[in-house]
């Protein structure tokens, strides 16, 4: 008689999942982080900046009111169905900064810091698997 037994042992595969989990977590973070840092390092040096060109830094309270925040799972709003998704949110509250991005002034810092991060992803990634 011949007998073969075949085992998983999930135990392991749950510490896999929450060191993968983690690294997720902290690649996310980083990558918003990226973001900000950029959104920061982009105003222009001349006030007021030219059409097309980030705003100038002049009091400082854009440059304050850029915020990096973890909203949870599932982030704002559900992007997806089981709750199974990392989100940081990058606020910008000052009361202006929407006229300044898209307004008739069009002086962008958030959508081109998002374009400039998007080569971040398929980088930051790779490094977890």
């Amino acid at each position: 008689m011949m007998k073969a037994t075949v085992r998983t042992d999930f135990s392991k595969g749950y510490a896999y999942e929450k060191k993968v989990e983690r690294g997720l977590d902290m690649t996310t973070r980083e990558i918003a982080d990226a973001i900000v840092n950029d959104i920061r390092a982009s105003w222009s040096e001349e006030s007021p900046s030219a059409y097309g060109e980030a705003p100038a830094k002049v009091t400082g309270t854009l440059d304050r009111s850029v915020k990096r925040e973890k909203t949870g799972r599932t982030g704002r709003g559900t992007f997806t169905s089981h709750g199974n998704a990392i989100a940081y949110a990058i606020d910008i509250k000052a009361p202006y900064a929407g006229i300044l991005e898209d307004g008739p002034l069009f002086r962008p810092y958030f959508e081109p810091a998002l374009i400039r991060a998007s080569a971040l992803y398929a980088i930051a990634y790779r490094r977890l698997f």
